[in-house]
């Protein structure tokens, strides 16, 4: 039960959203996540790891939008949206 609200919670589409917003990224992203369950020291440390290409395809298909040098989204913006999916989901 964890794992899944786990995956929901991070699921693709509020990635999708923050990166179509143009005063993020502007673009449409890919994206592919694991579920880990297991942290380095061998606890149980259930977490997602997700592969995001640095940009994305612009609207219309026509070119590719880089995203900044440093990160694609803000930390931030991230944590925030995770937070708020995650507390509203029925547990």
């Amino acid at each position: 039960m964890i794992y899944d609200l786990l995956m929901k919670a991070v699921g693709p589409r509020p990635h999708l959203t923050i990166a179509a917003d143009p005063k993020h990224l502007g673009a449409r992203i890919g994206i592919t996540a694991v579920l880990h369950t297991w942290g380095s020291a061998l606890t149980h440390h259930p977490h997602v790891h997700m592969i995001v290409p640095g940009g994305g395809i612009a609207p219309g298909g026509t070119r590719w939008i880089s995203c900044r040098p440093s990160f694609l989204v803000h930390v931030r913006v991230l944590s925030r949206l995770f937070r708020g999916r995650f507390l509203v989901m029925p547990h």
